[in-house]
């Protein structure tokens, strides 16, 4: 039952941008807020063991979304609504640059969830990998404000709620395939 609502509570956060988009034609800004706050905690409740597990670095993008969606609810704001994806991008962004000033950088301690007993050649590969995703989260951080701020709400559910997620997954997929050609070549 926990893992259904993992799924759930993953695919409502994604889908976030769809949501403010078609949600934005029945109701105020302000009941949407409240609903980013209860996906928040509900994300929370479901996934603390894990979050914990991971890094604590992550709580703060949980309170950042019940923040924004508090200040939402107050302010009656679609344009504070439309900023949530821009602030995810931002929170991200601090989690992979923090972690380039501690012993492990963010996609060393993920890769070491599968594999513990990374070689010294991965650990350099996993660090240049943390710099990788920081200018990607820098960039998809500016394009998400661009919209928020200079489109409409088409365009920004648009590049929130596709192609931003389609250029994740491209640069993850261009990052498996390089780790694939390294490894068999006995590079890490």
């Amino acid at each position: 039952m926990k893992r259904l609502l993992n799924i759930l509570v993953s695919i409502l956060v994604i889908a976030y941008p769809l949501s403010v988009y078609f949600g934005l034609n029945y109701m105020q800004p302000k009941m949407m807020g409240l609903g980013l706050v209860g996906l928040m905690m509900l994300r929370f409740l479901v996934q603390a063991k894990h979050i914990l597990q991971l890094s604590s670095q992550f709580l703060p993008i949980i309170l950042l979304g019940c923040t924004l969606g508090i200040a939402v609810y107050f302010s009656n704001s679609q344009l504070l609504l439309r900023l949530y994806p821009s602030l995810i991008s931002f929170s991200l962004l601090l989690v992979f640059v923090s972690s380039l000033w501690q012993s492990q950088s963010a996609v060393e301690r993920i890769a070491r969830i599968t594999e513990p007993e990374l070689s010294v050649a991965g650990v350099r590969y996993t660090r240049k990998v943390t710099y990788v995703w920081c200018v990607f989260f820098l960039i998809n951080m500016s394009i998400s404000l661009y919209t928020c701020f200079y489109s409409s709400l088409k365009v920004w559910t648009f590049y929130n709620g596709l192609l931003s997620y389609l250029l994740i997954g491209c640069l993850f997929s261009i990052e498996y395939c390089v780790r694939i050609v390294l490894r068999r070549n006995e590079k890490i």
